[in-house]
């Protein structure tokens, strides 16, 4: 991709990441208008700003949370809600993470994957690497006096609901699901857990399903909520995530604090590296590094080993390579491989990230979502009398499939078979007891 046009669909993203609990800015009312669940509200706000038809925006996508009622139709106020309501006319789709078909009354368009593994405290003595086999026996409470504490989102979670239809044959979800597995919980101190909030592992022994969308909507500083430090692992022995397909393998970027700044031009880097910008306190790897020659020839400062006397701002005596750890000042920044960052959030390598950033590169978000053997669909759900309508913005070769690129952004995959439509009800939780 050239350089401007990578740059102009990183303003598009960015441009989602911003929208709100409702559609913003015109029209305000949206050929497609749609509530669902959760965990894909960020990537349907994301569409909701970069779908458009003859320059005018076309899907209007609600949060569950927010104000009571929605009006995605003139004169047409319905109540804000995670299960569909498009039968009365009011709204067009559901955003779905499940499907049934027990009755075939709406037709399901999948349009990507949120891949799901499990995520362990920031000081937790969990393995970063535990096979399927294991898990799930740990789940069913057949590990007598297991040093792990395993714990759930709590009831109607779609992790949840995914984790246990994969670990569990012939069981299903429900309210008394911890009475019948009693050493799982999915409550703390009586306070149920929400899905993908890292800040509920209180203990070094716990560890929780999570999905990788949410835990890179995190990481990338996209959603408010906070994963308090926890880091995902590995089933299986396969990696959650990888470089972004439009990132070069060899590409260098940089590290910084959570509150930092993860959009800094090469002309601002510049600036923090000569000590122009006195906000930052520049750290770079020791003379040496392919990574610093990287990062400088990139910002264009000539290295060499004198370069910490020429620009006393910069710290780099026995600075290692791809080590987060030496952010220890205020304003702190340092040069990383975007390889290495991958790695290290895949547990790869010893893990030195702990409450930082990686910037992102053209406005795209390095890191992203990779397919693993567990995980649900990301669906948008219409009924049965809309799917020939429905077909060129969320079907095959559509409008909706053409932005692969936003879905990787929020942390989901891109698959092939994107917009193959399939019939089932327009209910997707229809087959799943109520609590």
């Amino acid at each position: 991709m050239k350089k401007a046009g990578l740059v102009a669909l990183a303003i598009t993203l960015l441009a989602g990441s911003t929208a709100g609990a409702d559609p913003v800015g015109a029209p305000t009312y949206r050929e497609w208008a749609g509530t669902g669940i959760a965990t894909t509200e960020g990537l349907f706000n994301g569409l909701s700003e970069s779908v458009t038809r003859s320059r005018t925006k076309i899907i209007g996508s609600y949060d569950t949370t927010g104000s009571p009622t929605i009006t995605p139709r003139a004169n047409c106020v319905v109540p804000r809600t995670h299960t569909i309501a498009a039968k009365d006319g009011c709204l067009q789709f559901a955003r779905a993470g499940t499907y049934n078909t027990i009755t075939e009354d709406a037709v399901y368009f999948p349009i990507g994957l949120a891949p799901i593994t499990y995520a362990a405290a920031e000081n937790t003595i969990v393995p970063k690497d535990l096979h399927t086999q294991y898990l799930g026996a740990l789940y069913k409470c057949q590990i007598p006096d297991s040093p792990y504490q395993p714990l759930l989102p709590r009831y109607g979670s779609t992790v949840r609901t995914e984790f246990i239809r994969t670990m569990f044959w012939n069981v299903s979800d429900g309210p008394d699901f911890t009475t019948r597995f009693p050493c799982i919980k999915d409550t703390v101190n009586g306070v149920p857990i929400e899905e993908n909030n890292g800040a509920q592992l209180t203990l070094p022994n716990q560890l929780i399903p999570y999905g990788v969308p949410g835990y890179l909507a995190q990481l990338n500083g996209l959603v408010p909520g906070n994963n308090g430090g926890a880091g995902i692992g590995r089933l299986d022995e396969i990696s959650s995530v990888r470089i972004d397909p439009a990132i070069p393998v060899s590409a260098i970027s940089y590290v910084t604090h959570e509150s930092g700044n993860r959009d800094l031009t090469d002309a601002q880097l510049k600036r923090i590296y000569t000590c122009l910008d006195p906000s930052y306190s520049p750290v770079l790897p020791q003379y040496g590094s392919w990574v610093r020659q990287g990062f400088l020839a990139k910002v264009g400062i000539p290295d060499g080993p004198d370069l910490s006397t020429t620009y006393p701002c910069v710290r780099d005596q026995g600075v290692e390579h791809d080590d987060a750890t030496v952010l220890t000042r205020p304003g702190a920044i340092v040069p990383f491989s975007v390889q290495s960052y991958v790695d290290q959030v895949n547990t790869l390598f010893d893990d030195t990230r702990t409450r930082t950033l990686i910037g992102r590169i053209g406005g795209v978000n390095p890191v992203a979502g990779k397919r693993t053997h567990l995980g649900h669909g990301v669906y948008a759900v219409v009924p049965k009398a809309l799917a020939t309508k429905a077909a060129p913005v969320f079907g095959e070769g559509g409008l909706v499939c053409a932005r692969g690129a936003v879905l990787r952004y929020w942390g989901f995959v891109d698959e092939l078979g994107c917009g193959r439509p399939f019939p089932g009800s327009l209910d997707p939780r229809a087959h799943l007891p109520r609590g």
